[in-house]
């Protein structure tokens, strides 16, 4: 089930003016789950015309035109909506953005004709996702332009400080916005048009109420996907070597506290909670960290483990037996996952509504969609 900080606002449309540009700032970097990471919408309501009529007709508006691939036009302009614009160069810019951040999650992965060939299958599919991100951000940008709703500076200030907080602190923020190469102003900027966004949205997809009767009904339909597994909550230090980590797992069973050392020593984001990973199931961590886990008993500490990340000193705070959650524990939650599925319905509509009444020109030559493949991450595992 997805959270989102506003369920009257879609979270992918929330952020879709900022994925294109600024995606990297939502991600926040780390060693997966605290050091060891895991291995591997359905409409229910429709929308009426909300509140469009009360916008100022866009110049083209009623010359409703589906994107189209290639036209004839400027040879610099890859995407246009209306009167406003992506070069090539800026979604070629974009592209290759998406393109560098697989290569850092690939790591050294060897790069031989197979891995090649599915990099280029992926980087079509990105193309083709990029195109239709960009179309939705442009429509959503002429929209905000074409309303009077403002964005007040407290309201700017509390939506960057809930983005600045994703990271460890204020240094990593500035560093990603360096390496994105986009200032504060600009980001800024987009955070105002978000905050706008959201306020336009909430007019737009309106309350979407679940009653206690229709979550009650959800859960009795899907038993198995409130099985809760066995899951054990564990402490990790991560480090470089195994000489270090030997020398820390001395120190620990002659006494210190293992969570203090994991907070001067630990290479694992985590470290500065301790350690502490909080619940995880069999299979979320990679193999060798998840089997030495759930083997060991709450109070014990691991001799060092090797994975790909490092080497690890794990302690084991405590196990959960699995068991069936009781419809009162997920309640809410199931009411909250079916409020969002039907605001993307909505959502959906939305976006339908805003292409019809735009002029949409596509300069991107794409390929032919291939046979359904997996998301792009998935398709490298």
């Amino acid at each position: 089930m997805r959270e989102t900080r506003n369920p009257l606002v879609p979270g992918s449309l929330r952020f879709a003016l900022l994925t294109v540009s600024f995606s990297v700032l939502f991600v926040v970097s780390g060693c997966g789950k605290e050091g060891a990471p895991a291995t591997g919408r359905d409409s229910a309501s429709s929308a009426d015309s909300g509140g469009l009529e009360s916008l100022p007709p866009s110049d083209s508006e009623g010359q409703a035109a589906a994107p189209t691939q290639p036209a004839e036009g400027d040879g610099s302009v890859a995407i246009q909506v209306n009167e406003r614009v992506v070069t090539v160069e800026e979604f070629e810019r974009d592209l290759q953005k998406q393109m560098d951040r697989l290569q850092q999650r690939l790591g050294n992965v060897e790069q031989g004709p197979e891995i090649e060939q599915r990099l280029a299958m992926i980087r079509d599919q990105m193309k083709r996702q990029l195109v239709e991100q960009t179309i939705t951000r442009l429509l959503l940008e002429d929209y905000i332009a074409r309303s009077d709703v403002t964005a007040t500076e407290e309201e700017v200030d509390e939506e960057w400080n809930r983005i600045a907080a994703q990271f460890p602190d204020a240094e990593t923020f500035e560093k990603v916005l360096e390496e994105e190469g986009v200032t504060v102003a600009e980001v800024r900027e987009q955070v105002s048009s978000q905050v706008k966004l959201d306020k336009l949205m909430a007019q737009e997809v309106g309350e979407s109420e679940v009653t206690d009767a229709e979550a009650q009904a959800f859960y009795d339909l899907r038993p198995e996907e409130f099985a809760q597994p066995a899951q054990v909550r564990a402490r990790h230090i991560l480090l470089p070597s195994k000489e270090r980590a030997e020398e820390l797992h001395k120190r620990i069973e002659e006494g210190e506290d293992f969570a203090a050392l994991a907070g001067e020593f630990s290479e694992c984001p985590s470290g500065k909670q301790g350690g502490d990973l909080g619940f995880f199931g069999e299979g979320q961590m990679v193999e060798p960290f998840s089997r030495q886990a759930f083997a060991m008993k709450a109070g014990e500490v691991s001799a060092p483990i090797e994975t790909e990340f490092g080497y690890h000193i794990i302690k084991v705070e405590e196990h959960r037996e699995a068991k069936q959650a009781e419809f009162a524990e997920v309640q809410e939650a199931i009411k909250q996952h079916l409020g969002e599925e039907r605001a993307h319905a909505k959502q959906d509509e939305f976006i339908e509504r805003l292409k019809k009444a735009a002029t949409i020109t596509v300069n991107v030559a794409l390929p032919s969609p291939p046979s359904p493949f997996p998301e792009p991450d998935e398709q490298l595992r």
